[in-house]
């Protein structure tokens, strides 16, 4: 699951655990793959409400949803985790738009704006 890059549908199928009374979102969107010393991270959003992300915390657990913590103003101040689940891609299996100058999946905003403009040097796969 963690494979899945910008702009793939996830859906949750399974929730293992929850940590408190927060309506788990089913039908999300990945706004940016991270990568992190501790592994990948997704970062996901819902049409209507706030952004989640989705880890894996190692191979004995299922994959951890944490929720942003916001201000008024739509700001995020941190996240806090509500649910341990199972994931899956959506609908359609994903494909990726290649990028002309590396031939290389284009998974970051940064990467398509320089393969729009030829500025891509293999900088971003």
């Amino acid at each position: 699951m963690l494979h899945a890059e910008r702009k793939d549908p996830v859906a949750i199928s399974e929730v293992i655990t929850g940590t408190d009374d927060t309506t788990i979102p089913i039908a999300l969107t990945v706004i940016e793959r991270r990568e992190t010393y501790f592994g990948p991270e997704l970062l996901l959003m819902r049409d209507d409400g706030p952004n989640y992300k989705l880890t894996a915390p190692g191979p004995d657990y299922y994959l951890l949803l944490w929720k942003a913590q916001t201000d008024d103003e739509g700001f995020c101040h941190g996240w806090k985790q509500i649910a341990e689940v199972k994931a899956e891609f959506g609908d359609d299996l994903p494909s990726y738009d290649i990028c002309p100058e590396c031939d290389q999946p284009i998974k970051s905003i940064q990467h398509e704006r320089a393969s729009l403009f030829g500025q891509c040097n293999g900088q971003w796969a």
